[in-house]
């Protein structure tokens, strides 16, 4: 549950810390579990962290820790997504959307990509196509009871801007925005 994921991440270290909504979890194909959450330690440290366990959840290690203090509950989502090379992890802090990468074999995380943005991004999703390319989708404008647009940027297999970003209103209140790659290799985004 909740708290044993919470109790795996802070093993060896003095930290507790607890699944917000959003947590987005899973397992890739050669078996290794993916955890990733925003903390909510001492009322303002909300850390989006990603846990990865190598022997089926038994025990997890912290493999990445974006930090942000805010004093709020930022009402925030994550994903995950299995690449042919690793995973990808989508996670929000302060207003702005990233995607790292996690490589299959050393588990290694990538540094935070984000792309520019003049608005305040929600709710990101990033998949890769059979190419190595990366559309990662968020949300702008959504809130409280408020829906939104959907914006999007590609990037190359190298993790750089590519030719393809855009924005489309119509997100509904309390919706997120969806994505997969297509066999032609290029994608879909659902809202």
């Amino acid at each position: 549950g909740r708290d044993r994921i919470g109790r795996a991440a802070a093993r060896g270290r003095p930290r507790r810390s607890s699944l917000a909504r959003g947590a987005a979890a899973f397992a890739d194909s050669q078996g290794t579990v993916f955890a990733l959450y925003r903390g909510a330690g001492e009322k303002v440290n909300r850390d989006e962290i990603l846990l990865v366990s190598r022997n089926q959840g038994r025990d997890f290690a912290i493999a990445n820790s974006h930090a942000w203090k805010i004093p709020t509950c930022p009402m925030s989502s994550a994903s995950l997504s299995e690449t042919a090379t690793g995973t990808l992890a989508a996670w929000e802090t302060d207003g702005k959307v990233y995607f790292a990468r996690v490589d299959a074999r050393t588990k290694k995380v990538s540094a935070p990509v984000s792309p520019v943005s003049p608005v305040k991004s929600k709710h990101p999703v990033a998949v890769s196509n059979a190419q190595g390319q990366i559309l990662l989708a968020w949300t702008e404008g959504t809130g409280w009871q408020r829906g939104g647009a959907v914006a999007w940027q590609l990037f190359d297999a190298a993790g750089k801007p590519a030719p393809g970003k855009g924005r489309a209103d119509g997100v509904p209140v309390w919706s997120l925005v969806s994505a997969a790659p297509r066999a032609d290799g290029s994608f879909v985004i659902f809202y």
